[in-house]
């Protein structure tokens, strides 16, 4: 994921006479020092953002001005993940800035689960606070640069939002003068991302605002230079190319140098022919129909597999095109030749013989083990352009080869599957004891990708519901060794997710619904014990499974022998799904969010926690609440924030996304408590109930809007009607008040103790203390 890794050693950088105009004024940017903190480089796919970062990235390597870099990749793995990219940012920082070694080894000894904790704890953690802390005069001051290249790669949109509000934060570093340097395409999110900023925090330069003539001129000296150092390799005569020639190239490239660049390595491919007819090939490709040029940039690659051969040929040509290619191309994680040859159980040299025609559009490492990529992530948008189906015959249908990869998948682990992988000395060995070369070399990497995946490719198929008896047969027979592999390979978190997945493949087969919830009760009751020591699923974990539990009646076999008399359990799952732990003082507040997804608990620890309440993972902590101490937090209507209430004079607004804090302070009789909170149903109000009083707030400003007065000491329980006109608050006389928020006046009083309004809000029920609910 770093310039200058060696997955990325021959990627091409700017060539000495291109982007000159561009690349001063981006390495000028971080010496001005009224520059902004962030600086985004935004252009359409193939306009060559990824070789202006590296360039950039090696140039201010070359003058110690790099603090780390980080290189998005689609497809690739935790490339395009988020979930890597503060820690290896991080641990680059420690080798570029001496200083920060102590600091950060120091935050992971006071929490060495660092690297799985939430982005902005990561980012807290192991750069803010460490910068922060910085005290090497040496350093101080100086100018350092993060170069993130292609964001709009990273997997998940939230993830992007979240990382672009947390680089926000760069600004009020004051010890070392910290840039951040960002490509992507202008894709939506990251659009939004940067309207959210403040002005001052960055600016931008658009590619296909640079002068036409620029980037001709560009191209020339790109083209020149390559085609020339081929002539010379091949031994062709001086007045080849013609000028003719080189100017149309140049002209059907502008302005995609992933064009240029191409058709460079489709040209100079000894293995495809003589360069002058592999030129003339690329001429002819000349589509002035296609605006994104993409048929011109690929199909001269392409074509290369069609020519002399008869329409039989090229049909068994293309089917094996699509099989092998289609996969590179949708896996989500790149695999090596050699597993690729397992998963599609095809032969080496089919393999090969398609890949030997694409290294212009592919990294093919000589090294069969090394993983396969592609070149550019332009190459997957073009044969995957649903445009492209009756006009290309390279078009790969993504359902057909996802349906293809979801039965390759099911078909390997059913053949490598079973109990005790790494065979270890005993059941209650644990996963952390297990050396990971033992782990890699039982688990193949096509394996372990078959048992994360699987489920994904029968969901982007197009015949998931006729897979369904395959995999209900899949699961009776390998359930627990699969989860046993989860565990093993660290995933153990992913496996609720996936069997929920699995549950939306029904075609209303009753026995694998049922198989399946009871699969997800016995993953959820005994998800820490699969991540701590995997082989416990085939012994206490059956044991202790309810009586009537399928995956219990299904594997009984498999407990062990030796284990006589098993203890006395329950007949059926009871209501306690499963155990969230990590406050380190009492829960004060529990809260689920309104699509049921997600939980916000509260502690007199001071802290938030955010939870999944699927899988039970912890997503955010939220820490330092005021006087730490939290009483009430609540989920605004879209999730986007949590309020939380401290019995002091504060109410505190949180981003679910980036842990960001908005606080403001009441305005009135400060010394009050605050007993309750309640956001209204538009999420635009929250109201704040106090000893007296109901003030209603703006979200949006952090105003006071109106205060509503009670009628005694308000109590703990406070409520919208569903249209956000009225209000009801209970207090300690067991009393509710209904007011008219529109005209700020109390209308009724309600005998009773708690409260709830109907849908329509025509009815309110009350309960009293006597045990009578009133309507």
């Amino acid at each position: 994921a770093v310039f200058n890794s060696h997955v990325d050693e021959y990627e091409r950088k700017c060539h000495p006479d291109t982007r000159t105009d561009l690349l001063r004024q981006i390495l000028e940017w971080p010496e001005d020092s009224d520059g902004k903190c962030i600086l985004w480089l935004r252009g359409m796919a193939g306009a060559g953002k990824s070789t202006i970062s590296r360039t950039v990235s090696e140039r201010l390597a070359s003058r110690e001005q790099l603090a780390a870099s980080f290189f998005f990749k689609r497809g690739e793995g935790d490339r395009a993940k988020a979930s890597r990219f503060f820690t290896t940012i991080a641990a680059q920082m420690i080798s570029n800035i001496p200083g920060l070694v102590p600091l950060i080894a120091t935050a992971l000894e006071k929490d060495p689960a660092l690297p799985e904790k939430t982005l902005r704890e990561q980012f807290d953690k192991l750069i803010f606070n460490p910068l922060l802390d910085l005290q090497d005069r040496r350093i101080k001051k100086s100018i350092l640069v993060i170069v993130i290249d292609a964001l709009d790669e990273c997997e998940r949109e939230f993830d992007i939002k979240a990382i672009l509000d947390i680089l926000t934060q760069c600004r009020f570093i004051k010890t070392v003068n910290l840039r951040i340097f960002l490509t992507s395409r202008p894709e939506l999110p990251i659009r939004l991302g940067f309207q959210r900023m403040a002005e001052d925090t960055h600016e931008d330069i658009a590619l296909h605002d640079i002068a036409e003539s620029n980037i001709k001129h560009d191209l020339h000296a790109f083209l020149s230079d390559e085609l020339a150092q081929i002539r010379r390799d091949s031994c062709i005569t001086l007045d080849w190319p013609t000028s003719q020639d080189l100017d149309s190239l140049v002209e059907v490239a502008n302005p995609l140098f992933i064009y240029a660049a191409t058709a460079i390595r489709f040209v100079g491919d000894r293995r495809l022919g003589d360069p002058t007819d592999l030129l003339e090939a690329v001429l002819e490709h000349k589509i002035a129909s296609d605006p994104s040029k993409l048929e011109g940039t690929y199909l001269p690659v392409l074509d290369r597999f069609l020519i002399n051969l008869s329409h039989r040929d090229q049909e068994n040509v293309l089917v094996r095109f699509k099989q092998i290619v289609g996969t590179i191309v949708i896996l989500k994680d790149p695999l090596s030749m050699q597993s690729r040859e397992r998963l599609l159980s095809i032969s080496t040299r089919d393999v090969k013989c398609i890949l030997d025609l694409l290294h212009s559009v592919l990294n093919v490492p000589t090294n069969t083990d090394s993983p396969i990529r592609l070149l550019h992530a332009s190459f997957r948008d073009f044969l995957l352009d649903t445009s492209q189906r009756n006009r290309c015959p390279f078009w790969i249908d993504e359902r057909v080869t996802n349906d293809m990869l979801a039965t390759h998948c099911m078909r390997i682990m059913s053949i490598q599957l079973r109990e005790n992988l790494c065979e270890l000395q005993h059941g209650g060995m644990l996963r952390n004891q297990v050396d990971s070369t033992t782990i890699d070399s039982r688990l193949s990497p096509e394996l372990k990708y078959d048992c994360h995946y699987y489920v994904d490719h029968l969901h982007h198929g197009e015949k998931a519901i006729h897979y369904q008896n395959a995999l209900y047969t899949f699961l009776e027979k390998h359930f627990l060794h699969w989860l046993e592999a989860m565990g093993l390979s660290s995933r153990s978190f992913e496996t609720l997710a996936i069997i929920e997945s699995a549950e939306m493949i029904s075609s209303g087969n009753a026995r694998y619904i049922e198989f399946l919830y009871d699969a997800k009760r016995f993953t959820q009751v005994n998800r820490l014990i699969l991540d701590i020591a995997p082989l416990q699923i085939y012994s206490s974990s059956l044991i202790l499974a309810p009586r009537m539990s399928m995956i219990k009646d299904t594997f009984r076999a498999q407990i062990p022998a030796w284990i006589r008399h098993s203890p006395e359990v329950e007949r059926d799952w009871s209501a306690h799904v499963q155990t969230l732990e990590g406050h380190r003082g009492g829960v004060s507040s529990v809260r689920f969010s309104l699509d049921g997804m997600q939980l916000v608990s509260a502690s007199y620890d001071g802290n938030l926690r955010r939870w999944d309440a699927s899988s039970g993972r912890l997503l955010q902590t939220c820490e330092g609440v005021d006087h730490g101490l939290v009483t009430s937090a609540t989920f605004s209507p879209n999730g986007d924030q949590i309020a939380c209430a401290s019995p002091y004079n504060t109410v505190q607004l949180w981003d679910t996304t980036t842990t960001m804090l908005q606080s403001y302070q009441t305005l009135v009789d400060s010394k009050e408590d605050v007993f309750s909170i309640s956001y209204s149903p538009d999420g635009k109000q929250l109201a704040v109930a106090r000893k007296n009083s109901i003030q209603l707030w703006s979200v949006v400003t952090g105003k006071l809007i109106q205060t509503l007065p009670g009628r005694g000491r308000l109590g703990d329980s406070i409520l919208f009607s569903p249209d956000g006109k009225n209000l009801v608050a209970n207090s300690v006389d067991n009393t509710l008040l209904l007011w008219d928020i529109v005209k700020g006046e109390a209308l009724r009083e309600f005998t009773g103790n708690l409260l709830t309004f109907s849908p329509s809000g025509k009815q309110l029920g009350t309960g009293m203390v006597n045990g009578i609910v009133r309507m």
